[in-house]
């Protein structure tokens, strides 16, 4: 088990998703999709192909800089028809990749890109036309403040973030006043946040690290 790991993401498939480069493809499809004997094959069986998609986004940048960043397959002949699960993917790319979409395209045509793919992942997704492919994009360089904007962060790690920030910082506090007593507080948290880049309070009694 990993620390803000999603548990889906096994030993197998995070080797896969570390080792794509950028602009290589990863399949997510469903469980009646036919795979090329002998290729890059991760088996999730009992798991939704969306489930999935929300796993492997969770690591997984979404290329930007190119017309389509993830393609779905176009049910039953009308590109009109928008199936749930159509939706689905959507409200999963737009959370990771604002306003790009899911680009429809022809079954065989998704098959075709899927056959290319750096590895595909057959789930226990029962629902017709429940595939899609992701292309990975880039992380940007960090920030100067050690942030990258560009990286959406579930709110949850962060508040785990600053919740370790305050353990670590309420530690060398508490370990500075039994050297040095009271007087030495104000050291400890200039030492400490020069260290950790914390952001502090200028609180007299309580160091708290801000959000």
């Amino acid at each position: 088990m990993l620390l803000n790991i999603d548990p889906l993401l096994g030993p197998e498939l995070l080797k896969a998703l570390r080792a794509m480069g950028h602009r290589q493809d990863i399949a997510i499809v469903d469980a009646n999709f036919p795979c090329e004997p002998g290729g890059n094959v991760i088996r999730l069986d009992g798991v939704s192909a969306t489930t999935a998609l929300a796993a492997v986004l969770s690591v997984l940048p979404v290329e930007v800089d190119e017309e389509a960043g993830t393609w779905r397959m176009i049910a039953y002949d009308d590109p009109g028809h928008i199936l749930p699960i159509f939706d689905e993917f959507a409200e999963i790319v737009e959370h990771v990749a604002p306003h790009r979409g899911v680009t429809p395209v022809e079954p065989d045509a998704f098959k075709a890109q899927a056959r290319d793919a750096y590895v595909t992942v057959v789930t226990g997704e029962r629902r017709l036309y429940g595939g899609i492919i992701v292309r990975k994009g880039v992380i940007p360089p960090i920030g100067q403040n050690g942030v990258d904007s560009n990286v959406v962060v579930p709110e949850s790690c962060c508040q785990r973030t600053h919740e370790a920030q305050n353990f670590r910082l309420a530690a060398a506090v508490g370990r500075e006043r039994r050297i040095r007593g009271d007087r030495g507080f104000g050291g400890a948290l200039r030492r400490w946040g020069r260290v950790s880049g914390a952001r502090l309070s200028h609180l007299p009694r309580t160091a708290v690290v801000r959000p």
